[in-house]
């Protein structure tokens, strides 16, 4: 029979599936709920995957008790080879019938493996925020993606929560916030169903979810940027984008000099839902990215994947098979923003 070639992209939130041919064409897709480790452990990681598979394998008509040639999964939270390893015994020990060969990689990693061809750069602000380089020769170099209790500057829960303590700092009289703080204050009282700071302390801490808490970005910068034009909502996507620049500033001296001298110049991937509000990230990532690269770095070409990045995925676990599949990158994204520096 066929080999059938798997691959999953596993968020802080959701997850994506893919199936592919070995001519790197999508025969089933499935997604599923977030697969970090560190939040669910590995047996409930191992589940949820394994569900993933089987629905895929169902769309593609595939039998459930056929393996896949591969699976390569490239996870938040796979930053870790021990951790991973663990992962894999438990997975082939729960599910045997799942993939012939099974790899696990940090969710960077898929997202460069679908645009880039020879290694590349991924900034991730999803919910949280990453920074990661793979050179040509397969080293890799990282930059944030520690949490939200370490960082994520940049993130959709690092936005929420600066917006949000930009309001009880203001209101505490601790701190005035950089700009009226009147509308964020209202949608932070409607999007969690409080009436005052008090009933905050539920989303806070008993009722903490953190995509849940994440969420309340998209509200800021919908109802916010873009229909009120709110001059804290503005400023926040601005904070954003210099941090989110200085992800990238942190990697450069770690890059091939090849990978900077490229005609597009340096590639980045961008990953993630904040990248939404690009139109008010832009500037203030631009001129950070400017003022600290300038004769570092002639040009940068920032991308968007198309699809899913579980291409990539599947990509890498079926170079960890040793199976050779042909897969057209250049379908994969499309470019987001290209200038000089």
């Amino acid at each position: 029979s066929m080999p059938f070639f798997g691959g999953i992209e596993g968020g802080g939130s959701k997850s994506s599936m893919i199936i592919i041919d070995e001519n790197g064409k999508c025969v089933g897709e499935s997604s599923g709920p977030d697969t970090n480790v560190w939040q669910i452990g590995a047996t409930e990681v191992s589940n949820r995957i394994n569900k993933m598979v089987i629905d895929a394998k169902n769309v593609a008509g595939i039998p459930t008790d056929q393996k896949l040639a591969s699976l390569g999964m490239c996870l938040s939270g796979g930053e870790q080879p021990a951790t991973n390893k663990e992962m894999i015994k438990t997975m082939s020990e729960l599910y045997p019938l799942m993939s012939e060969s099974l790899i696990i990689k940090s969710d960077t990693a898929g997202s460069i493996a679908t645009a880039c061809e020879k290694g590349g750069m991924v900034l991730i602000s999803g919910t949280g925020s990453n920074c990661s380089l793979e050179n040509e020769d397969g080293s890799t170099f990282g930059c944030g993606g520690w949490g939200h209790m370490m960082g994520d500057e940049g993130g959709a829960y690092w936005i929420s929560h600066r917006a949000v303590k930009y309001v009880f700092d203001h209101d505490d009289n601790m701190d005035s916030a950089p700009c009226d703080p009147t509308l964020v204050r209202k949608m932070m009282y409607k999007y969690f169903k409080v009436s005052d700071r008090q009933g905050m302390l539920n989303s806070l801490y008993s009722d903490f979810s953190k995509s849940n808490f994440a969420g309340f970005c998209k509200v800021l910068a919908v109802e916010g940027c873009v229909k009120k034009s709110d001059a804290l909502c503005l400023h926040l996507f601005k904070e954003a984008g210099i941090v989110l620049a200085k992800h990238i500033i942190a990697l450069v001296p770690k890059a091939d000099k090849a990978m900077l001298q490229r005609a597009d110049g340096l590639q980045v991937v961008c990953v993630g839902s904040v990248w939404k509000n690009w139109k008010y990230i832009k500037e203030a990532f631009m001129e950070t990215l400017s003022s600290h690269l300038q004769g570092k770095v002639s040009s940068i070409t920032l991308v968007e994947l198309n699809g899913n990045s579980a291409i990539g995925s599947a990509v890498i676990g079926a170079k960890h098979a040793n199976i050779p599949i042909s897969v057209d990158l250049s379908k994969n994204y499309r470019v987001l923003y290209q200038s000089t520096i």
